[in-house]
């Protein structure tokens, strides 16, 4: 997806934000850090939540990142 703040809007405006993900082209491109996420995804007029989703809250989801969590936080002990 890249870090374009107009690129960010496009796709969460057509697909919606919770079938986005951000992620960089490296090795093709620089490494996009925190800091400028945040910075591009604010430029793309996402809400909090949006931004969440897009900066990890879709992969984790995907990946089952939080149902696994969830599973070890509620097995007996």
């Amino acid at each position: 997806m890249g870090h374009d703040p107009d690129i960010v809007r496009t796709l969460t405006g057509f697909f919606g934000a919770e079938r986005v993900l951000a992620g960089t082209d490296w090795p093709i491109l620089a490494v996009l850090n925190g800091h400028e996420l945040r910075q591009s995804l604010a430029q793309a007029g996402l809400n909090e939540r949006e931004a969440g989703l897009v900066a990890g809250g879709n992969a984790r989801r995907l990946l089952g990142c939080g149902t696994i969590k969830r599973r070890l936080l509620n097995r007996p002990r």
